[in-house]
């Protein structure tokens, strides 16, 4: 997850930083209370896989009831300025940084 930031110190990239607002607002995840069943649906997914999986809805693309599409909301970007990193060499690198 971190190994950009060694990519872009063995090459002397500028990595810029960006954060965005907003993305929990696409999509509605389905209702799964105690002893539902989806609940158990999810329960046993998560026996299956090691990691549960939500049951999300979005709109659909003639009508907005049901659907797969994200909802209609706005995100909001922000983009920082670039951050410049010196060039080092692959040896001077160590799994600290």
């Amino acid at each position: 997850r971190k190994g950009f930031v060694k990519i872009g110190l063995a090459n002397g990239a500028s990595l810029v930083p960006v954060f965005s607002f907003g993305e929990n607002d696409l999509f509605d995840q389905v209702p799964n209370p105690q002893g539902s069943k989806i609940r158990k649906i999810q329960i046993k997914i998560q026996k299956r896989l090691g990691y549960a999986t939500p049951f999300f809805r979005g709109r659909g693309i003639f009508q907005y009831a049901v659907g797969f599409l994200p909802n209609r909301h706005a995100i909001d970007t922000y983009v920082g300025e670039p951050i410049h990193l010196p060039k080092l060499s692959r040896d001077k690198i160590t799994p600290e940084i």
